[in-house]
């Protein structure tokens, strides 16, 4: 985004799309998800992924977590182990096994 705005070059492939066509026309299409990869200095480390109405993380001692962001905003209480949310957290963590592994303009979901 700002190397497009600066009109600059990043000399490299740089991972997803800048934010400019979205600040240029509010109703451009834009992403679904976005890729989450916390490293918190309490060794929480985490990679997920955030859409409109969840949030998925995965840590790497194999705990999950999965909110749903319309009934529980402040992310309170996961609903990993709640089999409603079966398939939604199936579909979510395909997404974030793509995003984990994307490159270039191939990271944009």
């Amino acid at each position: 985004t700002l190397l497009e705005i600066a009109q600059g070059s990043a000399g490299i492939v740089m991972d997803g799309r800048s934010f400019v066509p979205i600040l240029n026309n509010p109703s451009a299409p834009w992403r679904t998800s976005l890729l989450l990869d916390s490293r918190e200095g309490d060794g929480r480390n985490y990679k997920g992924v955030r859409t409109t109405q969840y949030m998925y993380n995965e840590y790497p001692n194999g705990d999950k977590e999965l909110y749903d962001l319309t009934v529980d905003p402040y992310q309170l209480d996961s609903k990993h182990n709640d089999s409603t949310y079966a398939t939604t957290m199936q579909s979510l963590q395909q997404t974030l096994s793509q995003l984990k592994v994307c490159s270039g303009a191939t990271c944009w979901k």
